[in-house]
């Protein structure tokens, strides 16, 4: 999907390439929800994922159905309004798996026993119970009247 790409800097991936996949993955599952976390190889260069190159960059997607993806690796990416708001976001609204080393190392060795592994789950647990207050069991507000 991205091979062509390596060359460069930066680059945008469609939406669609990655969504096909993980729809038909949902599709032949039966799960009434299902959160995909992806976890793809490193890449040399930066890539997020888009609908067309004039659309905000995302490293998540809500498919059309009751699944979302949301790829670790991809970005970090930021957009949206420029100091807060509705529908920002930021380096810290979604995880990064570049923000947590992964493999310990002596001269960073903490005292306190804090584990980057662990503060990885937190952040996806986090990730995931936001989603599923928005897309799964959403406010009473969000609704018309």
């Amino acid at each position: 999907v991205v091979t062509d790409h390596l060359e460069s800097k930066n680059y945008s991936i469609s939406i669609d390439k990655i969504d096909e996949i993980i729809k038909s993955d949902y599709q032949r599952s039966h799960l009434s929800y299902a959160i995909y976390i992806l976890n793809l190889e490193k890449q040399q260069s930066k890539y997020w994922y888009a609908l067309d190159n004039e659309s905000c960059p995302t490293i998540l997607w809500s498919g059309k159905e009751r699944y979302m993806w949301i790829d670790l690796n991809a970005g970090p990416v930021t957009w949206g309004p420029s100091t807060m708001g509705f529908g920002m976001v930021t380096e810290s609204s979604v995880p990064y798996l570049s923000h947590h080393r992964l493999r310990p190392h002596p001269f960073y060795e903490r005292k306190d026993g804090f584990d980057h592994v662990q503060a990885l789950m937190m952040d996806l647990t986090s990730l995931i119970k936001r989603t599923v207050d928005f897309m799964i069991t959403p406010s009473l507000d969000h609704f018309p009247v």
